[in-house]
């Protein structure tokens, strides 16, 4: 007993590729105790068929599969391709109409007015002359009024053509159901049941191929001291053929299938080598073709009666064929073959019996309803297969249904391929099929007639510049985030960018300045990952008021992990970087080159509150022998720096720490010296600033 119910798609996660999609079952309230089968209709084609699962929480789940159902009135189209449709009929309409006007006027333009002349005109008038000048000037507005139309036509083709592309980028875009419309192919998820009371909560999970996700980050900036916000966000994709509108959506950066079953080490034995395990197959078994036996009884009546109402002897009515007429002779010639070599075996069986198969079959009465029940047996079909005595040759050869064969037996130590441990796959084959009736065997599914959705998912390029796939980026463990509130994604193979979680935040904000590379100072907000899981690299969008501020890359953050983001220029703070070089004599008899360098970095300052900024130098560095690299001063003192938490070390770096109050200005002077021999030269100059 099969119930038809309703589901609504309530959850989905999102991993790097594809997703699960779970469904809410609505079951009657009044569900039979027992055994019971519940059909959840309209899923969509596109689902991964082993991976249906099921749950109940008030009965115990028996089993689950899925069929693919074609509807029979057929697909129709959804109001975008329609509209698609409806343009490119309007574009082809528009340009036959213009190929005819333009023949038409081509017609006019070879028209060459020659009037005649006329019996009452007089000799020396000018009728026929003003005949032609008519003519002419007919022509010629007959050809201005085409040339008026074509070019009203030029300018609705324009449209169309506009109105056509639009159409298609919409049609590109549209939701499934805006797309595909009513009566195509859908999924049906059969759920059977045992047990008595109320089923509970009914849920079944399916996996689709056709999704994936890019994650990144937000940092909303308030007015201060209004608290930073940092959120969580993902750009979703997803072709599955069905809309999924306020889900409860997850995004995982782990692998939608993964194998986790230990490997099968072979035993390492000293003795007789053992068999190999086989795979899970076995033989058809003995005596498979007796349970047919009472439907080729059956078959063969309905033909028998079938050959009666044609074959009618003289002077009885024909009663009309069932069916078309080259069928049923066919099948009258195959039964008359079958019925004399039955004769012709009963006749050297009982050699008295009466007339031989030649004399009986030609032209005959009907046979014995006996002989036509016992044509078909799979008893009588095994004795066809004896050799035949003489006398009874050419009925045995006749007697030879080779359809109705068993199939030879497969030879020993076969396994079966791969195709055939599809378990969801495997149906019994019909009864109609003699060569593999009762046995397993691979049924072919329609493929529904719908786009690529892995391959379109999987071509799409990156919503933002930035942005990181989650299989480079989810390191050695996975994480998943999900969001805190529902979710719409439409099928349409589109990213969205959705918001998944957001925590306030309390940013440490610090200027920085590199004056040897660039005259600006930037702002930077250092703050402290606040989720329990960490944040993947990708792009973290700054908003202040609103507006984008800077989109600054960054590196996987862990869990409790610090992350600097960038602001973008301080157009408040200004920096600025002079050098003076002197070159003179080194050592005790002047034989090498001293090259001082003075700096000054001089930071000043329009704010109304005092910053802290960070200035980054380097000091020159050589693996030279001969190459002498001295720092001699520094006002303030320095710290080294050495650029691992960018991941890329360097050597001389240089990092002070400026308090510039507010309004105000600060400077930072230090100096250093290259000494090489005076008969060298630095490749580049001896000036390093």
């Amino acid at each position: 007993m099969e119930i038809p119910c309703t589901s609504a798609t309530t959850a989905v996660i999102v991993h790097a590729r594809g997703a699960l999609v779970t469904r809410r079952v609505v079951v009657p309230a009044d569900l039979p105790d027992g055994d019971v089968a519940i059909v959840v209709r309209d899923v969509t084609p596109l689902l991964e068929a082993g991976s249906v699962r099921a749950s109940a929480t008030g009965r115990r789940v028996v089993s689950v599969a899925a069929a693919l159902h074609v509807p029979e009135a057929g697909p129709a189209a959804g109001p975008a391709s329609l509209r698609v449709r409806d343009l490119e009929r309007r574009l082809a309409r528009l340009a036959e109409q213009r190929q005819a006007l333009e023949a038409r006027k081509d017609a006019l333009l070879e028209v060459q007015p020659a009037p005649r002349l006329r019996a009452a005109d007089a000799p020396g008038s000018s009728g026929r002359v003003d005949d032609a000048r008519a003519a002419g000037a007919l022509l010629e507005r007959l050809a201005a009024d085409l040339d008026a139309r074509v070019v009203d036509l030029d300018r609705e083709v324009a449209d169309a053509e506009r109105d056509l592309a639009a159409a298609r980028l919409a049609h590109a875009q549209a939701a499934t159901s805006e797309r595909t419309g009513a009566g195509h192919p859908t999924a049906h998820l059969v759920v059977h049941l045992s047990g008595t009371g109320d089923p509970g909560a009914v849920e079944v999970t399916y996996a689709v191929a056709a999704a994936r996700f890019w994650p990144c980050c937000t940092l909303a900036l308030g007015a201060d001291p209004e608290p930073a916000t940092l959120a969580i966000e993902a750009f979703v994709a997803q072709r599955t053929g069905e809309d999924w509108s306020g889900v409860r959506l997850a995004c995982s950066t782990a692998d939608l299938t993964w194998d986790a079953r230990l490997p099968e080490l072979p035993a390492l034995r000293l003795g007789r080598a053992q068999p190999q395990s086989r795979r899970a197959w076995r033989p058809a078994p003995d005596g498979l073709d007796l349970l047919f036996a009472s439907w080729d009884l059956a078959l063969s009546d309905g033909l028998a009666r079938e050959a009666e109402a044609i074959a009618t002897p003289e002077g009885r009515a024909e009663a009309p064929p069932a069916g078309p007429p080259q069928a049923i002779q066919e099948r009258v010639a195959f039964r008359r073959a079958v019925s004399a070599a039955e004769v012709a075996l009963a006749d050297e069986e009982e050699p008295t019996r009466g007339p031989t198969a030649s004399q009986a079959v030609p032209d005959g009465p009907p046979l014995d309803a006996g002989v036509r029940a016992r044509a078909f047996l799979p008893v009588r079909l095994a004795r066809s297969h004896a050799a035949p005595k003489a006398g009874a040759g050419a009925a045995a050869a006749a007697f030879e249904p080779q359809a109705f064969a068993p199939p030879p037996a497969p030879p020993a130590g076969i396994e079966p391929g791969d195709a055939y441990l599809d378990f969801d796959a495997l149906v019994l084959a019909a009864p109609g099929d003699p060569a593999r009736r009762g046995r397993l065997v691979r049924e072919e599914r329609p493929i529904p007639q719908a786009d690529d959705g892995p391959a379109a998912i999987e071509a799409l390029a990156s919503p933002l510049p930035g942005l990181v796939d989650p299989r480079e980026a989810r390191g050695a463990f996975d994480s998943r985030y999900v969001a805190d509130g529902p979710l719409d994604v439409a099928s349409d193979g589109r990213p969205r960018r959705l918001r998944l979680a957001g925590l306030p935040v309390a940013p440490d904000v610090r200027f920085r300045a590199v004056p040897r590379e660039a005259p600006e100072v930037y702002r930077l907000a250092r703050l402290r990952n606040p989720f329990p899981v960490p944040l993947l690299p990708g792009v973290v969008e700054v908003l202040r008021g609103g507006s984008l501020v800077a989109a600054s890359p960054v590196g996987a953050v862990d869990v409790g992990g610090s992350v600097e983001v960038g602001l973008g220029v301080e157009e408040r703070l200004r920096v600025a970087r002079n050098v003076r070089a002197e070159e003179g004599s080194h050592g005790v008899l002047g034989g090498s080159v001293a090259v001082l360098h003075e700096v000054a970095i001089d930071l000043r300052s329009s704010l109304g509150f005092p910053a802290t900024v960070e200035v980054r130098e380097r000091l020159p560095v050589s693996d030279d022998g001969e190459i002498e690299v001295k720092r001699l001063s520094a006002r303030p003192e320095p710290e080294r720096y050495d650029q691992a938490d960018l991941g890329a070390p360097v050597r001389g770096g240089l990092s002070w720490t400026v308090e510039v109050p507010a309004g105000g200005q600060a400077r930072i002077e230090w100096s250093y010296r290259l000494a090489f021999p005076a008969s060298d030269e630095i490749v580049g100059g001896n000036r390093r600033d």
